[in-house]
């Protein structure tokens, strides 16, 4: 699902577009860019605690504002779902939603399921705060699901999965069958029929075990409302929830695919994609920082690779491929027809060999400043509306900041400010040195993805 009237993604151009420099490489690891933004002229105060059961509460307070948003970041995503069990995690979402009734505003009630974890969204008026925390109580309480609903949201993933597929934009789909085939083995992924033989029981003990792991779940809060009025409620509300979730995730490391493999599998969708990874430590390791601005240098080299453009749509690069055996820096191309994937990866490799020869030492500085601006202090929503060349209204931006400091706080917890100090220090000779060490062809994993006949 997506926010009805302006996407995350739209809201992170304008903010390219109108940020002084606009289209320089302020991009994103994973699914969701951030804005690029000058350092805040009125941060918001910054609110952090953890509820009795382990679940962390972020308060972003914004005195003047008259709307709420409220961000669930919860551990679980296309890229540790289950053998057989193709994006149960995006079926999951249309579930938990849904169990709160019929949906009529998609900008008020939505939710987003992601490699690495499933955000669940409400957006409204400042005075509507409790109406929204109820819901998200609700939604992680871990509700029935209806028979009936479930055959309708399995068809609405379908349709969802299709209707991106004809445009060349099956990036989510890619990592779920990515998920199948080099974690589980296997040599076809029913990204399609796996959501609509999923049956209700097992879904919900599915859920039960992996959707809401307390130490693992974030909440992330932003507008008008304090936390003097919020965390009284928080600690009566969600007191009891996560009682269920003590379940990992199972790891696969005996079917993980080797480093320097090449798989050929398919899928039953009618597109081809390609898709290459890396095993890379995760966050708090002394080399993260420095891959993490290499995927940002990479990921806008390949925007403006016009040779790549012929051969595919977007396509992203991203360091928020995580399973429970390893994270990885990760290239995905959606193919479009005649497209050969060596063509794609040979693109791949030159730009990852320009990135280790040294690139401009302005451009890194670019990226490597931006990454630890967003990572340091969420934006300024006033001064983003100011900065916005269209017309969006301020519930929107604070929206889209409460979402991507959300997914900061859940990615890197505690270690957030020392992220942020880490990538801002980040030199041509740090990225020369974690392309060598982790971004060779010996050590890719290479997945080329076609229609079963």
């Amino acid at each position: 699902m997506k926010w009805s009237k302006l996407s995350v993604v739209a809201i992170w151009l304008l903010f390219v577009l109108a940020a002084p420099g606009g289209g320089g490489p302020y991009l994103a690891t994973g699914w969701t860019p951030a804005p690029a933004a000058s350092p805040p002229a009125k941060p918001p105060e910054i609110t952090r605690f953890s509820l009795e059961n382990g679940i962390r509460v972020v308060i972003l307070h914004f005195p003047d504002s008259r709307n709420i948003s409220i961000i669930s970041c919860l551990p679980l995503g296309f890229a540790s779902d289950g053998a057989g069990q193709a994006q149960w995690s995006h079926l999951l979402e249309h579930m938990t939603l849904r169990t709160t009734g019929p949906i009529a505003n998609y900008r008020e009630r939505n939710g987003e399921t992601m490699p690495d974890l499933m955000h669940l969204d409400f957006m409204g008026d400042a005075a509507d705060w409790e109406k929204g925390l109820d819901l998200h109580a609700r939604w992680l309480s871990g509700l029935p699901f209806p028979e009936e609903v479930l055959r309708e949201e399995a068809a609405r993933a379908v349709a969802e999965v299709d209707a991106t597929a004809a445009r060349l934009a099956t990036h989510k789909w890619a990592v779920a069958a990515w998920n199948q085939v080099c974690r589980h083995g296997r040599s076809h992924a029913a990204v399609r029929r796996d959501l609509v033989e999923a049956e209700k029981d097992v879904l919900e003990l599915y859920r039960d075990r992996y959707l809401v792991r307390p130490e693992r779940t974030v909440i992330c809060i932003a507008g008008g409302v304090g936390p003097s009025v919020l965390k009284p409620y928080l600690s009566n509300r969600f007191s009891d929830i996560g009682e269920k979730g003590k379940g990992t995730p199972p790891a696969a490391p005996d079917r993980m695919a080797a480093t320097g493999s090449r798989r050929r599998a398919t899928w039953d969708l009618e597109a081809r994609h390609y898709m290459e990874a890396y095993a890379i430590p995760g966050p708090g390791h002394e080399d993260h920082a420095a891959l993490a601005v290499a995927a940002r240098l990479l990921l806008a080299s390949l925007y403006t690779d016009q040779e790549l453009k012929g051969r595919t749509s977007f396509t992203l690069c991203g360091t928020d491929l995580v399973s429970p055996e390893s994270s990885f820096l990760y290239v995905s191309a959606p193919l479009k027809p005649g497209a050969s994937p060596d063509d794609v990866a040979a693109r791949v490799r030159h730009h990852l060999e320009t990135i280790s020869r040294g690139a401009s030492a302005a451009l890194i500085s670019m990226a490597a400043s931006g990454f630890s601006r967003e990572l340091s202090a969420p934006g300024d929503p006033e001064q983003a509306q100011k900065n916005l060349r269209v017309s969006i209204d301020r519930g929107m931006i604070e929206g889209n900041i409460a979402l991507q400091w959300g997914l900061s706080e859940y990615r890197y917890g505690s270690g957030l400010a020392g992220m942020a100090e880490a990538v801002g220090k980040v030199s041509g000779s740090d990225l020369a040195a974690v392309v060598a060490k982790y971004l060779t062809p010996e050590k890719r994993i290479s997945l080329i993805l076609v229609p079963e006949k």
